[in-house]
């Protein structure tokens, strides 16, 4: 007893040492897949915040997401332990059983390394290696570079282009990541906001083709640059006949299986040269090819008369990097801030046109006026060589104007007097004499109607401003509940647009439209966060809500039967009459059963 007394200190002494023990974990959402599939690792760091972490080194494993951080709590007999983690999804090439090396962290400058783990990789069966050769030769993405070695700052155009084959079903097609152009400065020529698709004959096969993304790209660093690739994710339907004899083309007989496939093309690598050098004084930063042009509006005015400068760069090349000249004009002339007048395109798929700026000035005595000399020079990428223009001889006279002097006699000595009436006659305010309302003296407003209002009246907006704040306040603290009154509406009003783009003949918006209706319905029903909306987790909520299964069953169906109508072939108008009479059904179900309980 007295030895078990003697131990208990230590022991008690020694829990709060092990609440701050140090540890760098790893765990693996699975640890057998097959190929083809991806591992989602998780590295949990407890006891401290980690930074600089360093993912594995990998053999014969591609990274399939980037690392994402983020904070894990838990809480377990009023102890809590919290834990850094880093997050990202890996992707095996090949078969096998593969031993992950340790990521690595800084703790308190030094250098700490995770746990090993390892994954084992199944080879598929062979049906399902035909299945996915048939994917990847009826549905797959395609990038075009126009070219792939430029200089720094030149134009190139990068377009990712989706093709599917019109006998290929797909069940949802999601875009899973694009990419961020790193060191480039980027124009939008077409982004997945304005996907559509349409159908083309290649090779002699029917297919449905779209734009996914379309940008012109201006590298700002020089070396080898990669563009992440461009990754979208597909549920490919697989159909089983009755009496065998499996095919994704069938049509809808037998029990229905969906395969998960990745669209991904690959990761473009562009070669930057550096510009040469011997950059003149003045070299602009454009790359490309201009012209330069810079003239005067008139070369003889008059004192106080208009005369503008006109700067025109035209051509093809970055031209919104082209700022005005800062010049200097000569004493005697009032100038205006300059104005810029944009005439650029990229209907072509590159950037051209051209940039003018206009200095608008005015003389304020006569003289001959000499402006500074105005220079230009850029890289031309055809003569590869800089290429320098230059306007040294700009410049104007002012007379004296056409103004009357007059000449007076003042105590013998004549005097010159210049008449201005006609210029400042504009300026001039005349008296008025209409509409003047006088009060005898000693009048005083005091306690009158006007004075009373303009007395109360700041009172009044004040009691009106903290009621709309007091009102505003109450609704941000019920977010959800804002946002589940304003669900039905918002689906209402989009299922009205689906409705009159059906009668339209307008089948892909019409389908896109409904699709927003129930995500959107269901996203604001639910709070759910735009990051977190899936088929899967919305179907959760409904269970969670407690309705009853067969009106999920039925949401779900809904979900399925739009999605898949959207790449289906041929005529669908009696389909989509169906769908849109089953989206009304479902929400408006929904919507009753939640305002019971």
């Amino acid at each position: 007893m007295v030895r078990l007394l003697a131990i208990l200190p230590i022991l008690l002494c020694s829990l709060p040492i092990r609440a701050q023990e140090i540890r760098f974990l790893v765990e693996a959402n699975k640890k057998t897949i097959t190929l083809g599939n991806t591992i989602t690792l998780t590295y949990k760091f407890i006891g401290g915040n980690a930074t600089d972490f360093r993912p594995p080194k990998l053999v014969d494993i591609d990274y399939a997401s980037y690392v994402t951080q983020g904070m894990e709590v838990r809480q377990f007999n009023n102890n809590v332990t919290r834990a850094v983690t880093f997050s990202f999804s890996i992707k095996p090439r090949k078969t096998g059983e593969f031993e992950i090396p340790p990521a690595t962290v800084m703790y308190q400058g030094n250098r700490m390394e995770s746990d090993k783990i390892t994954i084992k990789v199944l080879d598929k069966s062979e049906a399902e290696k035909g299945i996915y050769e048939q994917i990847a030769e009826n549905v797959f993405v395609k990038a075009y570079l126009s070219k792939n070695n430029v200089y720094l700052g030149e134009q190139v155009k990068l377009t990712f282009k989706l093709f599917k084959k019109v006998n290929m079903p797909i069940a949802e097609l999601n875009y899973k990541s694009v990419p961020e152009y790193d060191g480039f400065w980027k124009e939008v020529l077409q982004d997945n906001r304005n996907f559509e698709m349409k159908e083309e004959l290649i090779d002699g096969e029917r297919f449905q083709t779209g734009i996914l993304e379309s940008v012109i790209l201006f590298p700002q660093k020089t070396g080898e640059v990669v563009i992440d690739p461009y990754v979208m994710h597909a549920k490919i339907p697989y159909q089983t006949k009755r009496r065998g004899y499996p095919s994704i083309f069938d049509d809808f007989f037998g029990q229905v299986k969906y395969y998960d496939y990745d669209l991904s093309a690959p990761a473009i690598k562009i070669d930057v040269k550096p510009l040469p050098p011997g950059k003149p004084h003045d070299f602009s930063g454009l790359v490309g090819e201009f012209t330069f042009n810079a003239a005067l509006t008139d070369t003889q005015v008059e004192i106080d008369d208009a005369v503008t400068l006109n700067i025109e760069v035209a051509g093809q090349g970055n031209l919104k990097l082209i700022k005005p000249w800062e010049l200097e004009f000569p004493s005697g002339i009032e100038d205006y801030p300059t104005k810029t007048h944009d005439n650029i395109s990229t209907s072509s798929g590159l950037m051209s046109g051209s940039r003018r700026f206009e200095y608008l000035m005015f003389p304020r005595r006569e003289g001959i006026f000499k402006l500074p000399a105005i220079r230009f020079s850029y890289f031309d990428v055809e003569q590869e060589k800089y290429v320098s223009f230059s306007e040294n001889d700009l410049s104007f006279k002012v007379g004296k104007g056409t103004n009357v002097n007059t000449v007076e006699s003042v105590g013998g000595q004549h005097a010159t007097i210049q008449n201005d009436v006609d210029f400042i006659n504009n300026d001039i305010q005349f008296i008025k004499f209409n509409n003047i309302n006088l009060f005898p003296m000693g009048y005083s407003a005091f306690l009158s109607a006007p004075h009373i209002a303009f007395t109360l009246a700041p009172f009044g907006l004040l009691f009106l401003l903290v009621f709309v704040r007091k009102k505003k306040e109450e609704e941000a603290k019920d977010v959800v509940g804002t946002k589940m009154k304003r669900a039905t509406s918002l689906a209402k009003k989009r299922l009205q647009t689906a409705g009159k783009l059906l009668d339209e003949g307008n089948e892909d918006a019409f389908y896109n439209e409904v699709s927003r209706a129930v995500f959107g319905f269901l996203s604001h029903k639910f709070a759910i966060k735009e990051s977190e909306m899936s088929k899967a987790f919305a179907l959760k909520k409904l269970q969670e809500a407690g309705l009853p299964q067969e009106l999920i069953d039925k949401c779900e169906k809904l979900i399925d039967d739009c999605e898949f109508a959207r790449f289906a072939p041929g005529p669908k108008g009696g389909v989509a009459r169906n769908i849109y009479q089953n989206a009304v059904e479902v929400i408006s179900n929904i919507e009753n059963k939640l305002a019971r309980q």
